[in-house]
């Protein structure tokens, strides 16, 4: 968390002046994924940032329009959660530390 908090600061991203951050941890229940990806999505976030595949499942069960950007899935084609890593369709996508940067208009991956 620290280094993607010095990435943002990095970005020109600030919390509390042009940035917004609200966690959620997880021991993994699915009935806690479910309420927690529910409480974000009613949050109206620009996008989510999500660790593990059964997080991204949670996420997407909620929400096929918020952006998800997600790292720690080891085969996301695999279990469906994207159509393929070339071309992933829907609102998942893989964070990559080779080819990922972030941007003041938006997100890529």
């Amino acid at each position: 968390m620290a280094a993607f908090h010095q990435g943002l600061r990095a970005a020109g991203w600030e919390e509390g002046r042009n940035l917004r951050i609200d966690t959620r941890w997880t021991d993994g229940r699915d009935a806690e994924l479910r309420k927690h990806a529910a409480e974000l999505v009613a949050l109206d976030p620009e996008v989510i940032l999500a660790w593990a595949t059964p997080t991204v499942f949670a996420l997407q069960r909620v929400s096929r329009t918020v952006p998800i950007v997600f790292s720690g899935v080891i085969d996301p084609a695999g279990f469906g959660l994207v159509a393929s890593l070339a071309r992933p369709g829907g609102n998942a996508r893989a964070l990559s530390r080779s080819s990922t940067r972030w941007r003041r208009n938006g997100w890529n991956c």
